[in-house]
């Protein structure tokens, strides 16, 4: 027997452990301003995971929605799980998914660190898949204090004319009352 049918019959022979951690499927985002998506597919099933805003900054709300198909039988309708790891190796977070208007599934997340973010679907058909993509997550979002500075020079001087037009105008006169003439 030669090595390559040894190994395959020592694969199907032990059925797969459901505590054994296999290795995730890694896919990339393709991203834009609007939002990024990332389309995964193996033999029988795909993904199409999509976060709104594409290029999202720390501090701001991200909205995933993952759509899981099959290519052979009904649609999957069985549980997705979306979690996210931060870059800094906090704990891991579970995102709770409701149904998405267009279909699928849809959960919302602030993002608060910036850094690369993964991003990690997993379900259950056949056996268990895990899709697995870094997300970037830019700075803060923040004006810049050249603009801030201006803003604040603009409003000053505009309060001091508005100031300045309302304190030196001339009194107004008051037309003469109509008095009776004297005797």
């Amino acid at each position: 027997m030669n090595t390559a049918a040894a190994l395959l019959l020592l694969l199907v022979s032990h059925p797969e452990d459901p505590g054994e951690r296999r290795p995730s499927d890694r896919s990339t985002f393709t991203a834009s301003e609007v939002g990024a998506s990332l389309d995964w597919a193996d033999a029988e099933d795909r993904v199409q995971l999509s976060v709104r805003p594409g290029m999202p900054h720390a501090g701001e709300s991200a909205t995933f929605t993952v759509q899981v198909g099959s290519f052979n039988g009904p649609p999957h309708d069985g549980a997705v799980v979306l979690s996210l790891r931060p870059p800094d190796g906090r704990a891991v977070v579970e995102l709770p998914l409701a149904p998405a208007q267009k279909g699928g599934l849809t959960g919302t997340h602030a993002l608060d660190a910036e850094g690369k973010w993964t991003v990690d679907v997993r379900f259950r058909t056949t056996r268990a898949k895990h899709v697995q993509a870094d997300l970037p997550v830019g700075s803060p979002r923040r004006l810049p204090w050249a603009e801030v500075a201006g803003l604040t020079t603009a409003a000053a001087w505009l309060t001091w004319m508005v100031l300045r037009s309302t304190s030196s105008a001339p009194p107004r006169s008051t037309p003469p009352e109509d008095t009776p003439p004297s005797p």
